[in-house]
């Protein structure tokens, strides 16, 4: 919002392709885009579906982040920490799958530039950096020693279905 210390930030690719080539010895598998493409991935032994993995099935992969900055109101708690979330296939389906992160961290302002409208952070490894602040908000002395929350959420989904979408 505008005049509003923080932000947020979503980023999305989304990849679909054809399984080209398949190796189950190996658990080597091929992809192919839609532009022509290709790129070989090995398979490690957590997908338990590998063997249900066809030439010729589509694979559709989607990750979003989605980052929120934002001071943190002087009467709350730090909530810092991580968090996930994950599901899967059950064994014999074509896989199939979903995992969601959330990390998040508290900055303190240890200082302000107002001539280069930037602050200084202080992190919890002892690292500090100097940030850029939005034009639409106005900085000032008075935001050194307050809380920048920043938290970060990733969500990456797989699915493979047979060439003429799902069985």
């Amino acid at each position: 919002m505008e005049g509003v210390p923080g932000g947020v930030v979503i980023r999305t690719a989304r990849i679909d392709a054809t399984v080209k080539s398949i190796d189950y010895d190996t658990r080597s598998v091929t992809l192919e885009d839609d532009e022509g493409g290709e790129v070989a991935i090995n398979v490690g032994p957590e997908a338990i579906n590998f063997d249900e993995i066809d030439r010729g099935d589509r694979v559709t992969l989607v990750y979003t982040e989605e980052t929120v900055v934002y001071l943190r109101p002087l009467e709350d708690l730090p909530d810092d920490g991580v968090s996930a979330v994950s599901a899967r296939a059950m064994e014999g389906q074509k896989p199939e799958g979903f995992a969601a992160g959330v990390i998040e961290m508290t900055a303190v302002v240890t200082g302000v530039d107002l001539e280069s409208h930037t602050a200084i952070l202080l992190f919890p490894d002892g690292t500090s950096r100097e940030v850029p602040v939005r034009d639409d908000v106005e900085l000032n002395q008075d935001q050194v020693g307050q809380e920048v929350v920043i938290q970060k959420t990733a969500a990456i989904s797989l699915s493979v279905e047979g060439p003429d979408g799902p069985e």
